[in-house]
């Protein structure tokens, strides 16, 4: 028998909502100083998603294209691209 306590890690789902990251996850028996570690990191990532383009990775700002929002540099955004209003931004959760 191990003298470890079992610990799970599980990454549910990563995906991309109003153009920024979300990313699902469980834990069970993880040190709450490991879980806090995590949430910060996460909580890094989802920032980023906000303000690095899509296509290139270069530092961008959150568009609306043909009603899908975006995050694109001023390289990567398509025609009629418009960024998006600050209050708007606060609402999707970035901001």
């Amino acid at each position: 028998m191990s003298q470890y306590p079992a610990i799970f890690f599980y990454l549910l789902q990563i995906v991309k909502k109003f153009s920024g990251l979300r990313i699902y996850w469980q834990q069970d028996g993880m040190p709450r100083d490991a879980v806090d570690k995590i949430v910060q990191i996460i909580k890094k990532a989802d920032t980023l998603s906000f303000t690095t383009s899509e296509i290139c990775g270069a530092s961008a700002a959150l568009g609306l294209h043909s009603h899908m929002y975006m995050v694109r540099c001023t390289s990567c955004e398509p025609e009629q691209w418009k960024p998006v209003d600050e209050n708007l931004s606060r609402l999707i959760g970035y901001g």
